[in-house]
């Protein structure tokens, strides 16, 4: 994978030898570079929300 390219860019690196896609192999990557985000939303969805409802507008 080169260095200095954005993820998604880079996921779509993953390419045969005649240049068509690996899904598979996309699709993995994919997966396994959302999981973190998901975690860190999960733990923290209560701070999330309340930062949310806090700042809304009052009217």
């Amino acid at each position: 994978m080169p260095t200095g390219t954005d993820l998604p860019q880079a996921l779509t690196q993953y390419v045969d030898a005649y240049g068509g896609p690996i899904w598979n192999v996309q699709l993995a990557a994919t997966t396994l570079t959302v999981i973190p985000v998901l975690i860190v939303f999960i733990a923290a969805q209560r701070q999330f929300i309340q930062g949310l409802a806090s700042t809304g507008l009052k009217g």
